[in-house]
């Protein structure tokens, strides 16, 4: 049996003026290609690839997707 592991890597993404970073499938994460962005009950199109960076396992990514919740509990007085 073949367990498959699906990657997503970490990408700047710019549309307009505005710019963000965001984890995203690993095949789509080339430099210059247009990604659409989904989210729950929301999606937008026309984001382009802007930087391609670190690349981890989908498991580990939304493992730690929540981190800095804890981190904020732990450190706010």
């Amino acid at each position: 049996m073949t367990v498959r592991i699906s990657y997503l890597t970490q990408c700047i993404l710019n549309k307009g003026t505005r710019t963000q970073v965001a984890w995203i499938p690993d095949r789509k994460a080339l430099l210059g290609s247009v990604v659409e962005l989904i989210d729950d009950n929301w999606r937008e199109k026309g984001w382009l690839v802007s930087g391609v960076g670190v690349r981890l396992p989908e498991s580990i990514v939304r493992e730690r997707s929540r981190d800095y919740v804890n981190t904020r509990k732990a450190s706010d007085i």
